[in-house]
Formats: structure tokens, sequence, C-alpha cells
């Protein structure tokens, strides 16, 4: 009879631990579930609120460089005759802030004025790309979409009307 209760004994034990480890086992996962949710919803919150911030800053970053452009296309204006002025506008513009790589001014039928820096070469040509051709027909300030550019770059053309004394518009 001995050897019996104590077959049974260990029966219990091992159902009672058996029952602890499960118990165990399910409680660790259900745990690992909820925090792995609990840090993805934190992740895409964080990740939203960042993507928000970026985007707002990004914006404000075109409409200041729009307000420089404009605000310097009306100095522009008074000089599209001097060719050395231009050169000089450029180049100050260019220096003006880090914004932008490469400064053109642009006449009316997208034939390049003046350029900063000089070496990119394209003083003379004529711009055909889509971005020009829509920033001459719509004469406003515009940032267009991004494509490519002769020098195989993917380039924004950000752009402002520079209208001379007799009203006729160029762009920078």
């Amino acid at each position: 009879m001995k050897t019996f209760q104590l077959k049974l004994q260990h029966l219990i034990i091992g159902v009672v631990a058996l029952a602890f480890i499960l118990t165990i086992a399910s409680s660790l996962w259900s745990s690992y579930r909820m925090n792995k949710q609990n840090l993805m919803n934190n992740t895409l919150e964080t990740n939203r609120v960042y993507a928000t911030k970026l985007a707002t800053t990004a914006t404000n970053y075109f409409d200041e460089t729009l307000q420089t452009l404009t605000v310097n296309s009306k100095i522009l204006a008074k000089y599209m005759d001097n060719e050395n002025r231009l050169l000089e506008e450029a180049d100050r513009l260019k220096r003006q802030t880090n914004t932008f790589n490469s400064i053109s001014i642009v006449d009316a039928n997208g034939e390049v004025l003046a350029t900063s820096p000089q070496t990119i070469n394209i003083k003379g040509k004529i711009l055909t790309s889509n971005a020009i051709k829509n920033a001459l027909k719509k004469q406003t300030p515009m940032i267009s979409e991004p494509y490519k550019a002769m020098t195989n770059r993917e380039i924004v053309y950000i752009s402002a009307p520079i209208f001379d004394r007799t009203g006729c518009g160029n762009f920078a």
C-alpha cells in the first residue's frame, strides 16, 4: 500500500508542478504579447509625431526659401539689363544662405542670363525641363516636383518671378 501512496504523491506533485509551469508560461506569453503591442503602438506614435514635425519643418523651410527668392526678385528686377550686376546678385544670393546648390536667373524665354556658381556652364542656354516651362507659364513663386536635371541628379526647382519695369516675367 505504501508504494501506491508514493506514486500518487508523485502524481499529485507532478500535476501541481505542471499547472505551475503552464501558468507561468501563459503569464509570460501574455506579458510578452502585451509589451510587444505597447512597444509597437508607442513606436508608431513616436514616428507619427516625428513625421509631423519633419513635415512642418520642411514646409517652413520651403516657405522661407520662396520668401527669400521673392524678396530678391524685386531687387533683381532693376538689373535685368546689366549682366555683371546679375552675376553679382546671383553670387550674393547663393552666399546669403546655404539653401541653394546653384542659382540661375532665367529670362521669359527660358534662356539663362546668369548663374552662381558660373562653373555649371549653362549661361546662354535655353532650359527646357517641365519644371522651367511650368514656372515660366505660371509666373508665380513655386516649387517643382523632384526631377532629373541635365547633370543626371535629382533636383527640386524653386523659382520666383522677376518682373522688370515693363512687367515682363523672368525667373530665378
